[in-house]
């Protein structure tokens, strides 16, 4: 059995209920909660997952993973967190979860929305880092306009 297959059957094992409402509800893709699944685990990336999100290097990797799990969200700066119930927590917990999944799921193959993300959730973190997918150039305008000419 090879490193990526075991991998899979480890994150397969780590159902996360969360992200697997997110798939069922259509707000990301499969390949997004694998990845999910994989920055949590800290587990390898598959090809797939690698191309996609343009993971190049272990820095590209960490930034990823902080600014999904461990980066402040932006939008909660100004809360209290003492002034707050365990079901208000729980609550603004999977609001950032499922904001970040979505953002996360809308920058697959588009390395601007990608570096957009990290530089969110943690701008100091490698500012020397880029991602680039490899699908920029014509890809996106193929996608929006179905133009084969245009890649």
């Amino acid at each position: 059995m090879s490193k990526q297959d075991f991998a899979q059957q480890i994150s397969e094992a780590f159902e996360f209920p969360l992200w697997e409402r997110f798939v069922r509800e259509g707000k990301i893709y499969p390949i997004t909660r694998d990845l999910l699944r994989y920055l949590l685990m800290d587990m390898p990336m598959t090809p797939a997952m690698i191309a996609d999100f343009g993971v190049e290097t272990a820095d590209h990797y960490r930034l990823l993973r902080e600014a999904m799990f461990y980066a402040q969200d932006p939008e909660h700066d100004a809360i209290e967190p003492n002034s707050l119930s365990e079901e208000k927590i729980d609550e603004l917990f999977e609001e950032s979860m499922e904001r970040r999944a979505i953002e996360l799921n809308s920058a697959i193959r588009r390395s601007s929305k990608l570096n957009a993300f990290v530089r969110k959730y943690v701008p100091a973190l490698y500012p020397h880092v880029r991602f680039e997918t490899g699908y920029d150039e014509g890809f996106q305008d193929w996608l929006e306009t179905g133009d084969i000419e245009k890649i």
